[in-house]
């Protein structure tokens, strides 16, 4: 009995429909044939061999290379081509994933075919985006085959993006790792390829992963570059057409507003706008709304402007700013930070019906009338309720102790924590509402902490002598945009709104609200 085929490591992308342009450019191509029938085109990128860099680079400036052993680099590359009834394969060997045209791939093939065979029980790696004030990629690898329920991957605002597992039908293969490719290892020949295709391509139609991993299809973020750029023509149309109610500015990283004077669009002597939004962007930038371009948003630069002295804080590209919610069909797209995301519509209706769950405060918070928030909240202490909290750092339970937290913003003496935050896109208000489940962690779990805080309003803090979680209101207040007395909070604003809303209740903290905070601005 002869031994089984050695196992064989195949990349493997599935080809969009209606492609006609797969590769980058034109390659040799040689029809593979067995048994008198050709089962696909192999197609060559030449190799050329040389010299590595590192050996000129590094000894050129003062040995004489030519005298050394003679070494070469040369890296390989090549695309198998296959057909099955309508559907096209790219088997990629070497380098051969780099010849393909990046539009003609289907994206999340890899992944969904993953999800589908893999075995729950025996995962080896997960790669993750988390969506948190500044998104985080991260790979986990076990040392050796996990439950996936191993992996820290928090399904309320994590991306799954790749996965590497054990299969479940050793038929299939034995180890698989999905992202937009379909990496499988398996007992595989020329000749086996075919009907072996045909079995891949049959668990990458299957949809059992909803099943198991229903959260998957909940957010996926847009990696195939023709959607993308059909959602930036969209986006451009409704900019000219002035259909910008669900379009809007927000500098996309965390922003100390003690220090920012405000914003402009060109430099050096651009007028400074307290405010980012698109009306002072097509003006200071004396462009025409109905002639911005995808490549202007991609181009133009945005500069936050310091209080303190005639310079720039921080600076952007526009698109960076731009926060879109379109609707294309049934689907839902998302631009956060410069990158596209497809929301499954039921997962958004339930995270706006979350939000609208939430009770605003009963306190009488003031409306915003004021330079900053340090300002704001100056004058919002004055009222006999409100004690000022704002940058009184205790030290918590994060980095060993080290790190020091701000308790809330505002205290009020029937022992709610105010946390307020001027508008400022997603990434600032998902790091107030973290910042706010992280105080109130400490305040729960941390008797030191409770201590500290304690010590300056024990009768507000503590209850009989002891902290209860369920006796304080954790409150968040967003003040709004000038002139403005409601929000919109932008997708993954939502998403951190749940998540650490949640947190708070798991950790007894049964009241958490909610307010828009009206800004009187012009």
């Amino acid at each position: 009995m002869p031994p089984p085929p050695r196992l064989a490591s195949l990349n493997i992308f599935a080809i969009r429909d209606n492609i006609t342009d797969v590769f980058k450019e034109d390659y040799d191509s040689h029809p593979i044939v067995l048994d008198e029938e050709q089962i696909g085109t192999l197609y060559v990128r030449p190799s050329n061999p040389g010299p590595p860099e590192w050996l000129r680079e590094f000894f050129g400036p003062t040995v004489d290379v030519d005298s050394l052993p003679l070494l070469l680099n040369s890296t390989s590359a090549a695309v198998l081509l296959v057909t099955l009834a309508t559907n096209r394969f790219a088997v990629a060997f070497g380098h051969g994933r780099y010849m393909l045209n990046p539009t003609a791939i289907e994206p999340r093939f890899g992944l969904r075919t993953a999800l589908n065979g893999v075995d729950v029980g025996q995962i080896r790696s997960v790669d993750r985006k988390t969506l948190d004030a500044v998104s985080m990629y991260t790979r986990e690898q076990a040392s050796r085959e996990s439950s996936f329920n191993t992996f820290d991957m928090n399904v309320q605002r994590d991306l799954l993006r790749s996965i590497t597992g054990r299969l479940l039908d050793e038929n299939l293969g034995l180890t698989v790792t999905g992202k937009d490719a379909f990496l499988i290892r398996s007992r595989v020949t020329l000749h086996t390829l075919l009907p072996k295709l045909e079995d891949w391509h049959h668990l990458s139609q299957q949809d059992t992963y909803r099943e198991r991993f229903p959260w998957v299809d909940n957010i996926a973020e847009i990696s195939d570059k023709a959607t993308r750029n059909r959602l930036d023509d969209l986006l451009v149309d409704m900019l000219r057409e002035d259909n910008t109610e669900r379009i809007w500015l927000a500098p996309p990283e965390i922003m100390s507003w003690d220090n920012v004077d405000g914003f402009k669009f060109r430099t050096p002597k651009a007028e400074v706008v307290p405010e980012l939004d698109l009306r002072s962007y097509f003006e200071d930038k004396h462009r025409p709304q109905t002639e911005v371009t995808v490549t202007h948003l991609r181009r133009d630069k945005v500069f936050a402007r310091s209080n303190k002295n005639d310079a720039d804080v921080d600076r952007w590209r526009v698109y960076q700013c731009i926060h879109a919610d379109i609707d294309v069909g049934s689907d839902r797209f998302i631009l956060d930070e410069g990158q596209w995301y497809r929301i499954d519509p039921d997962y958004a209706a339930e995270l706006a019906a979350f939000r609208a769950s939430l009770p605003r405060t009963a306190i009488g918070l003031p409306d915003y009338d004021d330079d900053d928030e340090a300002n704001y909240n100056d004058r919002a202490a004055e009222h006999a309720q409100l004690r000022l909290m704002d940058k009184d750092l205790v030290r918590g339970i994060e980095t060993d102790g080290r790190s020091r937290i701000e308790v809330c913003d505002l205290l009020h003496t029937e022992g709610a924590f105010i946390h307020v935050k001027r508008y400022s896109g997603s990434s600032t208000l998902s790091h107030l509402f973290s910042q706010g489940a992280v105080a109130a962690d400490n305040m729960r779990f941390n008797p030191e902490f409770q201590e500290r805080v304690a010590q300056k309003y024990p009768d507000i803090i503590l209850s009989n002598g002891r902290f209860s979680a369920r006796e304080h209101e954790i409150a968040y207040a967003i003040i709004a945009r000038p002139g403005k007395d409601d929000v919109q909070l932008p997708f993954f604003s939502l998403v951190n709104l749940r998540l650490f809303t949640n947190i708070l209740r798991r950790a007894g903290y049964s009241k958490v609200t909610l307010t828009i905070i009206r800004n009187r601005r012009a």
